[in-house]
């Protein structure tokens, strides 16, 4: 908190108070930053009587050319309640990629001048969507100059409510230190992304970038290294692209890998890197076949568990669409029953995806081979829309939901 900012505020507020007859009290020991965005419009003036909220309106009004030098008009202790103003106005949407890049404007402009002053300014935001919009693009800012104060505003930001999708300077700034990591090790790349926070549970990661290896490569040591990644969460940037290039170098190895993994964890991101590269290197239509091949591999009775761990159950066409000479003699029904027992486990709604990607006739024979379902409510609905009566519908779901033996 910085002094002269907050005896700004009090001397501000005894002023209001004597003009309208209510004087107000306030604690000392809040944080300046905990003070209602409105009331802070309301009692800080500058010298010539305009507020924060006025700055902020003639913020609108500029354009970016003009935005460094109007953010040296505004005295230093209305600049940052005229920005968060500003930030505020925009509602529920946000900024916006326009927004943003004008936010990085101010932000690294007052950066310039006065590092310590925007960084404690931004972190104490009380807002916390405001906050983060904040530490997001001063890291912005910085990442081409100033790589390791930008990414020290990323970590002090807590969990992520949104991902930095639009944020290329901070990607740039990712791709940047996980190379610097990867010079020095799989254990100073897993270091460095256990210092980015996560985001909340509801927020999807839109996507990521390709970190780029060297010739001489554990790949084992470093495909272990993203998996412990992920297990943290969903971070609001993801690095990937370790299993593709281990598959196009070796793609035994990198399959062998992901068939063993998937047994004991998740591997989502690296069945569908290799997969990527088997179809481009095969084409579409063998990718189909590749898949049915490896999954011999797996031993049935936990094939249900890998298609869970894969993340196949989202796109069953991949195991099941394949050209029919690519399976033996009933193994697309076992494979869908399989896949079936991993919806069941979770409840998951790919139970009418599955179940359409087999032959109509065969369709109850295999949901009937299905055990220890813990939520039908999808299914249920598949069923009344296939126009099965009530009875038989009761009478599968009793099936489904026996303990599995």
């Amino acid at each position: 908190m910085r002094s002269g900012y907050w005896l700004g505020i009090v001397a501000a507020a005894f002023v209001a108070g004597w003009a309208t007859g209510r004087g107000g009290h306030r604690e000392s020991g809040k944080e300046t930053a905990e003070v209602p965005v409105r009331e802070r419009a309301a009692l800080q003036r500058d010298e010539r009587g305009k507020s924060a909220a006025q700055w902020a309106e003639e913020l609108r009004g500029r354009d970016n050319d003009g935005l460094k030098s109007f953010g040296r008009e505004i005295p230093r202790a209305e600049l940052g309640p005229a920005i968060e103003k500003w930030i505020a106005s925009h509602g529920v949407g946000g900024l916006g990629n326009e927004g943003r890049a004008r936010l990085r404007i101010l932000l690294g402009d007052w950066a310039e001048r006065d590092f310590e002053g925007v960084r404690n300014w931004a972190d104490g935001l009380g807002d916390p969507v405001i906050r983060e919009m904040a530490l997001t693009a001063l890291a912005a800012a910085l990442a081409e100059k100033d790589p390791e104060r930008a990414f020290e505003c990323l970590a002090a930001n807590g969990e992520f409510h949104q991902d930095l999708m639009g944020h290329h300077s901070l990607y740039e700034l990712m791709r940047k230190l996980s190379a610097d990591a990867i010079a020095e090790g799989p254990e100073a790349f897993a270091a460095l992304w256990s210092r980015l926070p996560v985001g909340k549970s509801s927020m999807e990661t839109a996507s990521g970038f390709d970190v780029s290896l060297g010739d001489d490569v554990d790949f084992v040591a470093y495909a272990d290294a993203l998996r412990k990644i992920r297990e943290m969460g969903r971070h609001p940037i993801y690095p990937g692209g370790v299993m593709k290039e281990w598959a196009k170098r070796d793609a035994e190895a990198a399959t062998e890998y992901v068939l063993e993994a998937g047994l004991s964890g998740r591997v989502h991101y690296e069945w569908w890197e290799l997969g990527q590269v088997i179809e481009q290197e095969r084409g579409l239509r063998e990718v189909g076949g590749w898949t049915v091949e490896m999954l011999r591999r797996v031993p049935e009775e936990r094939r249900a568990e890998f298609f869970l761990n894969a993340g196949m159950l989202g796109a069953p066409e991949r195991v099941l669409g394949a050209d029919q000479e690519y399976y033996q003699p009933g193994e697309k029904e076992a494979l869908a029953r399989d896949m079936l027992q991993g919806a069941a486990k979770r409840g998951w709604w790919e139970w009418g995806k599955i179940l359409e990607a087999v032959e109509p006739e065969r369709r109850m024979e295999v949901l009937l081979q299905v055990r220890g379902a813990e939520s039908v409510g999808d299914l249920q609905s598949y069923l009344e829309g296939q126009g099965y009566a009530a009875e038989r519908i009761e009478e599968v779901i009793a099936v489904v939901r026996r303990p599995k033996e």
